[in-house]
């Protein structure tokens, strides 16, 4: 019976390695093939090498199988910067151990504390305790007492507070003793399971040896719990309308909001998020309990709990279950009922990285906040565009637009005439050019789409017209060269003319033989530019 049991717990250790062997490969492939659509629509043929040491070393996909599916493809990838980037690894290890003075890592001050000493975090039913405080340090000492002020990290053996892990922040909240408070900002894990708590000393002094109460921000880690509750659920929506490829590719959740990166390669549609956004929020109507056990990690994935790619676990583990809806492994904090999360609100989708998305949403009071937050911008557009309320606004909108695409159309009426004027002056000032008029001007302020209205008549109305034209807008400055078809005929050519008189006040530009425009270089070089205008079409011009 021993040896069958053996052999039966070897053939499960087999069976979990091939499975991450499997999950490895496929996750290796799809990124893989992110970067492989990034090269052919950038038309290219040789993939990063530091994406490929990216793939090997992140990912633990075989550099062999990368060459092999890029050659399949007629492909390579840039082998001479894969192997610098290997290097650069090594002897960043190599520098690491030969500077490591502690279990292999750098000595901070909390290598100083008894090795043996650890802290029990006792938080996830509690949000106050009493316990003594038996380590104060700064930075660089160990100390005995704190004074108002003072920046320090208090160290006990059990508390309340959770160290930033798994994608959820840290606690914040406060630390009383009879003679004084500490503002808790930050808690680390720092080294053999001890957890230090960063704060301030707000009054008083705070001493060694002294019974504290350990009080977290209640209010924040309720919200903290929410958006990882809704974190896990979102997993698992994502899952069941997207495919079973996505997996969780990192997250981060605080009292604000939640934000989970995951794999899948293309954008998430506006259905497919309605649907995820309605699963999730169906899922908190339910009111499901959320069950969070700790067993053995035999037992945890005999239930098809998820594990975190690429994390690392001990023989207990602890699982979240929702139902059996979601059932993963977590050490954060979580509601125990889904109702208490209220509802849910995705705020975007984006890509962060080939074949990673992420979501960003919002749970409980920030999906109120956000509310208030489009009514105030709903009431202040509707103040802009003066409608009576907030009701109206797409009425009153639709209304404005009318109006404003009337007066585009007059103004473009408007400007049609003006140009046509404009070109009709300067038909009156054209000098002879070897058989072609030309005429030169500088209005200011004119813009770039206006000037171009004047290109558009001067070929309209007179075909045997060269004009080269100054706009001016500020501190940007135009050239326009127009050409009438006789003109063009006789051997002008707008690109060229406006690339040479451009060229006298550094600027650069050109474009079809009838119409070219170019930027102005030096302002203060624009009449000379437009007097060498004339023995610069002569060229063109015989």
């Amino acid at each position: 019976n021993e040896l069958e049991e053996r052999e039966d717990y070897i053939v499960k250790l087999l069976t979990n390695e091939e499975k991450h062997f499997n999950e490895t490969i496929d996750r290796g492939i799809n990124i893989l093939n992110g970067y492989i659509d990034e090269l052919v629509k950038a038309d290219l043929k040789v993939l990063d090498g530091r994406k490929c040491f990216i793939l090997s070393d992140t990912y633990g996909f075989p550099i062999d199988l990368t060459r092999e599916i890029l050659e399949e493809k007629g492909l390579e990838y840039d082998e001479e910067e894969f192997k610098n980037e290997m290097e650069i690894q090594r002897q960043t290890a190599r520098n690491a151990r030969g500077g490591s003075k502690y279990m292999g890592s750098d000595e901070t001050i909390f290598h100083r504390l008894d090795k043996d000493y650890s802290t029990e975090f006792d938080g996830y039913d509690k949000f106050e305790l009493e316990t003594v405080i038996d380590f104060i340090t700064t930075e660089d000492s160990i100390i005995d007492l704190a004074q108002k002020d003072d920046e320090i990290y208090i160290i006990s053996k059990i508390t309340p507070f959770y160290a930033e892990s798994g994608g959820q922040v840290n606690d914040n909240g406060i630390i009383v003793t009879e003679t004084g408070k500490c503002i808790v900002t930050d808690v680390r894990k720092v080294v053999a399971g001890k957890l230090a708590h960063k704060a301030v000393v707000a009054e008083g002094t705070i001493s060694t040896g002294q019974v504290a109460t350990f009080t977290v921000d209640k209010e924040t880690r309720l919200a903290t719990m929410r958006n990882h509750t809704t974190a896990h659920l979102l997993q698992s929506a994502l899952r069941e309308v997207l495919g079973d490829h996505v997996h969780q590719a990192g997250q981060l959740v605080d009292s604000k909001r939640l934000r989970f990166d995951f794999s899948h390669f293309a954008a998430v549609t506006d259905d497919e998020l309605l649907r995820i956004e309605k699963i999730v929020n169906d899922k908190i109507m339910e009111a499901i309990p959320v069950s969070m056990v700790e067993m053995s990690i035999e037992e945890a994935q005999k239930l098809g709990a998820m594990a975190l790619f690429g994390e690392k676990y001990g023989n207990v583990v602890r699982v979240v279950s929702i139902a059996d809806y979601s059932i993963e492994f977590c050490g954060g904090t979580h509601v125990d009922n889904t109702s208490k999360v209220g509802l849910f609100k995705i705020l975007s989708e984006y890509s962060v990285s080939a074949g990673v998305r992420r979501i960003e949403g919002v749970t409980g009071l920030g999906v109120l906040y956000m509310i208030n937050d489009n009514i105030n911008v709903m009431k202040n557009v509707a103040s802009v565009i003066k409608s009576p309320n907030i009701n109206e606004i797409v009425n009153r909108a639709a209304l404005v637009m009318t109006d404003h695409k009337m007066l585009e159309k007059n103004f473009e009426r408007l400007r049609d005439e003006i140009s046509k004027i404009r070109v009709e002056a300067l038909s009156d000032k054209a000098i002879n050019v070897n058989g072609v008029n030309l005429v030169t001007a500088m209005f200011t302020p004119l813009k770039a789409d206006s000037l171009r209205v004047m290109g558009d008549k001067i070929r309209d109305i007179a075909p045997n017209l060269i004009a080269v034209i100054v706009g001016v807008d500020g501190e940007n400055g135009q050239f326009l060269v127009a050409c009438g078809k006789e003109a063009v005929a006789k051997g002008a050519h707008a690109g060229k003319i406006a690339k040479e008189v451009s060229a006298i006040t550094g600027g650069k530009g050109g474009g079809r033989p009838d119409s070219a425009m170019a930027g102005v270089g030096d302002k203060f070089k624009i009449d000379e530019a437009l007097h060498a205008a004339k023995e610069i079409v002569a060229q063109f011009v015989k």
